[in-house]
């Protein structure tokens, strides 16, 4: 069984935009315990801003535009990349979330490490499961 990113992504996500004031990712990572805040234009992905990004930023005021704090560069996923090489994609980069997007670059989902995580946990437990089937067989 190979799962993909599209079975284990979230969605829908809270965005932010470019022109957002850096107050408002702060506000919304609290709020939902997040760690990690999409950025959009029109649905596509431009950006990320992590609660990394603003704890070694301090000096960002709480107004300032979330286009100027946030990263750019960030690495993605498409829905139907197996799970297994996401997590590897995440080691390689020491990155803890990867974005899943289309070909359009339009926000699909979102994976992180505590997915990942969970995810093992589940398997795991289904392991067991299995384990104690053949016991009992």
């Amino acid at each position: 069984m190979m799962l993909t990113c599209e079975e284990v992504m979230k969605h829908p996500l809270v965005t932010v935009t470019e022109s957002d004031e850096v107050g408002l990712a702060e506000d919304l990572l609290r709020q939902h315990g997040f760690r990690h805040v999409p950025v959009v234009k029109e649905g596509k992905l431009v950006g990320l801003l992590t609660q990394r990004d603003i704890l070694s930023r301090a000096c960002w005021p709480r107004e300032a535009a979330i286009g100027e704090a946030m990263v750019r560069n960030v690495t993605t996923v498409r829905p139907g990349t197996p799970v297994r090489h996401a997590a590897r994609i995440m080691r390689a980069n020491r990155i803890s979330c990867l974005p899943v997007v289309d070909a359009e670059r339009k926000l699909l989902g979102l994976i992180t490490e505590a997915d990942l995580v969970e995810l093992a946990g589940d398997l795991a437990e289904e392991l067991d499961r299995e384990d104690l089937q053949i016991c009992r067989g």
